[in-house]
């Protein structure tokens, strides 16, 4: 039973570090007036959508029928408030792969993302980069100082 006890907060550790087992991220640099040059697409913005894309494979034989949904992916719309880099309209999509690095947005939330263009030119962020919940980005948002101004977009 005192085994059990003296391992309990390693289990905790198992449980909780799992993400940053799971996605293997470089370090970031300590934040500075630089983090304007971390990502070519810098922005605050509000979720307003996200899609998420799967694909659903039905299996039929003369004795059985099967089927399975894989995962193909996540669009997060973004109703965008501020920008300091390479947005210039009120929306943007991400376009993120399911996997263990993708960063898990919120629809109705508000954040700062840093992102860059994807293999296929879509837009594209992760757990390792500055992105973060704009409840949370006080020094985010110091150090990247004044936001360009957003053209307005005709819906």
């Amino acid at each position: 039973m005192k085994v059990w006890r003296g391992l309990a907060p390693f289990g905790f550790l198992l449980v909780f570090s799992r993400a940053a087992w799971a996605c293997d991220c470089t370090p970031l640099k300590p934040l500075s007036a630089a983090v304007r040059t971390e990502a070519p697409i810098i922005f605050e913005g509000q979720v307003v959508e996200i899609l998420d894309r799967s694909l659903h494979i039905t299996r039929i034989t003369p004795s059985d029928s099967t089927g399975e949904t894989r995962p193909l992916g996540r669009e997060v719309i973004f109703q965008v408030t501020r920008t300091w880099a390479g947005v210039a309209s009120r929306r943007i999509s991400l376009v993120m792969d399911d996997s263990d690095c993708a960063f898990p947005f919120e629809a109705g939330h508000r954040y700062v993302v840093f992102a860059h263009a994807g293999t296929k030119g879509h837009p594209v962020t992760s757990v390792c980069t500055r992105t973060v919940a704009s409840d949370r980005a006080e020094d985010v948002l110091k150090a990247l100082g004044p936001a360009k101004h957003v053209h307005r977009t005709h819906p």
